[in-house]
């Protein structure tokens, strides 16, 4: 009887044995199956992957990444997660609720795998609408992650694998870690589109500011407050004249933002030059007449005292103001960079000669 009983004794043992090696494999196996499936199904698990990305965008642009946009990038992380390949290299039990997998990989770079694509769909984009150019290049980007992967030097990683009565786990922080070793850049192409559509929204607010009285998107780009941007507006842009009687400025002010506002232009796609933001934009205008109209016609008028040279002028820049004029339809190119930036003030500036063109004062 007490050799059977040390048999089972013994049997028991080696049993135990047997299942603290077989829960190691089990952690080196959850840690596969996580990653096939990672993979293959759905591409949820690197949503807050995605999110820390689109932080740190939406801290450097105004444009914020749409909310739609969400589905077609965990798709494109996930065709790219799905480019490398793992070597699982064992188990260790760290204690009785941890195991250490130790993987090997090469990172995918996907800034160097999408760069050709990127520089190629850059002259291409056609709209403002960030959802729609980022979701055509994405198309194109996962096609380089299959068909042309740019990779890093093999590294290695150990991920803690957390085991409970439930079984094996690997908390968000581990998973986040696999991500971000495994894929490097990966808001990218995301990059490559929102900064030329954050420059034409930037130079599109700067018009609007002057022209439409909009100041809203403007004071996003220069990080100024609104009210202190309304107020640079009302006592430069549409500021009557001094010596033009106090009981016609409203009206005079009033009626030139009413022309301003008529004012016809479009910012077309920037085009990326060497360097840190550096555009060439094209900009569509179709001048609008109507101060020059109204300047001609009060010019060729006859008038007996200041009074009526005053109120002459309010009613002639009333009247273009309710029926504007226009000249032909032309294009200005302009470059938008610190140094244009810095001289927009200038006569002589290329932002000067479009704001000139497009409501022209002389």
């Amino acid at each position: 009887m007490k050799k059977k009983h040390l048999c089972l004794v013994l049997t028991l043992i080696f049993a135990l044995l047997l299942g603290g090696c077989a829960s190691g494999e089990t952690a080196d196996k959850y840690v596969g199956d996580l990653i096939t499936s990672i993979k293959k199904e759905d591409p949820s698990s690197l949503s807050s992957f995605l999110e820390q990305g689109i932080s740190d965008e939406n801290e450097t642009y105004v444009l914020q990444f749409p909310d739609e946009l969400k589905d077609s990038y965990l798709k494109f992380l996930q065709a790219s997660f799905n480019a490398v390949e793992f070597e699982i290299n064992g188990a260790k039990k760290i204690d009785d609720e941890r195991y250490s997998v130790q993987l090997t990989f090469t990172p995918l770079d996907i800034e160097a795998t999408t760069k050709d694509t990127c520089e190629k769909y850059s002259p291409a984009i056609s709209s403002t609408d960030l959802n729609t150019e980022m979701t055509k290049l994405l198309e194109k980007a996962t096609e380089a992650v299959k068909s042309s992967p740019s990779y890093e030097a093999s590294t290695q990683l150990t991920l803690e694998v957390k085991k409970s009565k439930d079984g094996y786990s690997l908390d968000d922080e581990q998973l986040q870690k696999l991500f971000s070793a495994t894929m490097d850049n990966i808001m990218a192409p995301y990059d490559s589109v929102c900064e030329i559509l954050d420059a034409q929204d930037y130079l599109t607010s700067c018009l609007n500011a002057l022209f439409k009285n909009d100041v809203a998107e403007y004071a996003k780009h220069t990080g100024e407050d609104e009210s202190s941007v309304q107020s640079q507006l009302e006592s430069s842009m549409y500021a009557p004249p001094e010596e033009l009687s106090a009981s016609y400025t409203e009206r005079y002010s009033a009626a030139l933002k009413a022309i301003c506002n008529n004012c016809q232009y479009s910012v077309g796609t920037p085009k990326k030059q060497d360097g840190l933001f550096n555009y060439i934009i094209d900009v569509t205008v179709t001048p609008n007449t109507s101060f020059q109209s109204a300047m001609n016609e009060l010019e060729t008028g006859t008038y007996y005292s200041e009074e009526e040279v005053d109120r002459a002028l309010v009613e002639l820049m009333e009247k273009y103001a309710a029926a504007p004029t226009y000249g032909a339809q032309t294009t200005v190119t302009v470059s938008l960079n610190f140094k244009t930036l810095s001289a927009a003030g200038a006569e002589d500036s290329e932002i000067t000669s479009l704001i000139d063109t497009i409501l022209p004062v002389e």
